[in-house]
């Protein structure tokens, strides 16, 4: 179980931290972008993708 567990862990850190990168990456492109508006709705996006990940994460280790 620990093993399991461990492993679980590794990948939750390593999707968190894919999640990290792709918000960094659409962040760059927000601010190189003029339209305030947009980023606006872009950070929601991403910041909504980023939870949807973590809870499905979580939730695999209580299934």
């Amino acid at each position: 179980e620990a093993k399991e567990a461990m492993h679980f862990l590794k990948a939750s850190i390593e999707s968190y931290n894919k999640s990290l990168r792709l918000r960094n990456l659409a962040q760059d492109n927000i601010e190189s972008s003029k339209e305030s508006k947009m980023s606006f709705t872009h950070n929601s996006k991403n910041n909504f993708a980023i939870l949807l990940v973590l809870f499905c994460n979580i939730s695999y280790l209580y299934i």
